[in-house]
């Protein structure tokens, strides 16, 4: 079988997506809800009397809620020790087998959940489960996002929020159509559906490719180049591919090899700075409230807004179908307003919803009061999956080096299940012991703590390339810096005009996974764009030869073949180093992108210290020594030559440039 079946670019995006992502974050979202539907059912508490919340009073309940908060934590404690695993297993296993190691491990714990008849049967179960299941979202986000372009990262990572959104909803209402029955199978059923989901991503990740960046830092050089061609759809020795491997290679001359001790401290690249972040941010999704009300929902309506029968497994599958509704614009909007812009208005909107929800529930039979509180639960709701579902574990897979991503997003993954396990554990009795004063203490959170950390210590990472977010730490001497140093980048990109380019950029990366969705569904459309594609005469990464003599220039006498020499990509900022050339390019694409266009070819000179050398080949042998630099070559009595050149500002001369590219006609 051939890697990725055979796909290349944007449908391998596709196919990875459909086949390993979607199917793990789906259960990843039901294990995050499976227990709200349960743990009050009649046959949950006949089989786990220890756990009956429902049928008991005063001292028994309370005693009784601590240990069912304990044993539904245990999945979460299981998901922490795993998450700390990875940080010394992960890059010995590489992105791939981890993740299916994880899956495996989850297998086996859904199984023994499902057929658990004591209690430390249900114990064991659970924490395996989250042995696993941790693997999986340590993994996940680093190997998605090391195999996604950067303008597409954001949206790809984020769309798996949808993914999550539709788990939380299909467990929410599979538990709601259990709810006429009350049979074991209410509670059994639910807990075995995630290892069939598991088993779905793990049939099909073994044919899709490692992490090229994981693999260069294993020294697997050669298999890295054949992955990131098929990745970006380049032959192996293109430009593109060679400058990636040097990009990567780069980074780690850079940043260092790097350990787990390496994350306790800073150097020049703020190893422990970059890890507090990523820690800091997987807390904030766990401590803005949102488990409590995932977990225990069912509760929530039940007891604090008086709901009674279905109603409240109705109502929590409703709240779940809701996020699926609002998942894609986080998604959508990520790549386009940025992380900054979407976690600070989140954490603002969940904290003033969280204040609204107590104290609504405050008020006692008070049926407006009640009808106000569910209403401020679905916008707490739109709030958090739009700014922080996926968002979180995006921004860390960002913000951690590769020389320490491995240890890095573990430890911000074991943060995330440790205030995890700590919200789940404590809601039980939060809710017995303050009531709708627990709600309060999230609006604080919120508003208080969440919303100045964001705003004074997470910097835009929004269209940067992996390696080039190093450069913002690189130039940060202190906790302050980063935010000040990104926008000082966004900034440079405005005075040379870019801003606009590298929105254009996600726009178009954006619609091509959805074009590439449209062409798997309809083939003779992507045929007609295949050959509407086969006729553009832009030709990017053009391989000079060796000398103007041997390019191909058509014979009749008008025919013409244009070359531009343009400076090359800075790894950094990912557009070209010279200013003058950011300048032109627009034009010249405007220029040559057109059917009736003639041919340009495209060659890039190199960095600035190597076109600075005086032996440059293209300086040398191509007589080309400013950039950008627009020439003309044409048969003239059977011979190759330069009939023409425009260098610099002459090519933003509009009239000057159509007359020079219309002599040629």
């Amino acid at each position: 079988m051939k890697l990725a079946f055979g796909l290349r670019g944007n449908k391998l995006t596709a196919g990875h997506v459909s086949t390993v992502i979607i199917p793990a974050y789906i259960c990843f979202g039901y294990l995050n809800a499976v227990s709200s539907g349960i743990v009050g059912r009649e046959s949950w508490v006949t089989q786990f009397p220890q756990l009956d919340t429902v049928n008991t009073t005063g001292a028994v309940k309370s005693e009784n809620s601590r240990i069912e908060g304990t044993v539904v934590a245990l999945f979460n404690l299981g998901c922490l020790f795993s998450a700390i695993g990875c940080i010394f297993v992960g890059d010995i296993l590489g992105r791939k087998r981890t993740f299916m190691l994880g899956l495996v491990i989850t297998i086996i714990g859904s199984i023994l959940q499902s057929t658990a008849f004591t209690m430390a049967h249900l114990i064991v179960g659970r924490l395996v489960t989250g042995l696993g299941f941790g693997a999986v979202t340590a993994t996940g986000p680093n190997w998605q996002s090391e195999t996604t372009a950067p303008g597409l990262r954001g949206f790809v990572v984020m769309l798996q929020s949808a993914f999550l959104a539709i788990g939380l909803a299909l467990a929410g209402w599979l538990e709601y159509g259990l709810a006429f029955t009350e049979s074991s199978v209410v509670w059994r059923l639910p807990l075995a559906f995630p290892a069939f989901l598991c088993l779905v991503s793990l049939i099909f990740a073994p044919f899709w490719p490692e992490s090229p960046r994981w693999l260069i830092k294993a020294g697997r050089i050669d298999e890295a180049r054949e992955i990131i061609a098929v990745l970006i759809d380049e032959p192996t020795d293109s430009d593109q591919v060679i400058r990636q491997i040097e990009e990567v290679e780069q980074s780690l001359q850079e940043t260092g090899e790097g350990s787990f001790k390496d994350i306790f401290r800073n150097g020049p690249s703020r190893f422990g700075h970059r890890a507090l972040i990523a820690i800091a941010t997987q807390m904030a999704q766990q401590i803005c409230g949102q488990n409590a009300i995932t977990f225990y929902q069912s509760t929530i309506f039940q007891e604090f807004l008086g709901m009674t029968g279905d109603m409240p497994l109705l109502m929590s599958a409703v709240l779940y179908s809701w996020k699926i509704l609002i998942s894609p614009f986080g998604a959508l909007t990520v790549d386009k307003a940025g992380r900054r812009k979407l976690l600070i208005p989140s954490f603002v909107g969940m904290g003033i919803c969280m204040a609204v929800m107590g104290g609504c529930i405050s008020q006692k039979n008070n049926k407006a009061a009640s009808d106000t509180a569910v209403a401020f639960i679905f916008i707490y709701v739109f709030f958090y999956v739009t700014g922080c579902i996926g968002l979180t574990y995006l921004y860390c897979s960002e913000i951690a080096p590769l020389a320490v991503r491995t240890q890095i997003t573990g430890m911000s993954t074991a943060s995330s299940w440790t205030f995890n396990f700590l919200v789940v554990e404590v809601t039980p009795d939060g809710f017995s012991s303050l009531g709708w004063k627990y709600f309060i203490v999230y609006a604080a959170i919120n508003l208080v703590l969440l919303v100045p950390m964001v705003y004074f210590f997470f910097p835009e990472t929004r269209g940067l390339h992996l390696e080039g977010i190093d450069n913002i730490f690189l130039e940060s001497k202190n906790i302050w810096h980063p935010v000040r140093a990104a926008r000082k980048l966004r900034t440079d990109l405005l005075l040379h005009g870019q801003t606009g380019q590298v929105e254009d950029d996600d726009k178009k990366q954006e619609a091509a996974i959805f074009q590439t969705i449209i062409n798997i569904i309809n083939p003779s459309n992507h045929s007609k764009e295949a050959s509407s594609r086969s006729n553009m005469p832009f030709l990017t990464n053009f391989a000079l030869p060796g000398s103007a003599q041997q390019l191909d220039v058509p014979e009749h006498s008008d025919a013409a073949l244009f070359l531009v020499f343009v400076s090359s990509k800075d790894p950094a900022t990912r557009q070209p180093w010279c200013p003058d050339v950011r300048a032109a390019w627009p034009t010249i694409t405007e220029t040559f992108s057109g059917e009736d266009s003639p041919r340009l070819g495209v060659v890039e000179v190199g960095q600035k210290p190597e076109w600075r050398d005086p032996q440059n080949i293209y300086r040398a042998h191509w007589k080309v020594n400013c950039v950008p630099a627009l020439v003309r070559y044409q048969r003239v009595r059977g011979e190759v030559v330069e009939t023409g050149r425009l260098v610099e500002g002459e090519i933003l001369n509009q009239e000057k440039l159509r007359k020079f590219i219309g002599s040629s006609r």
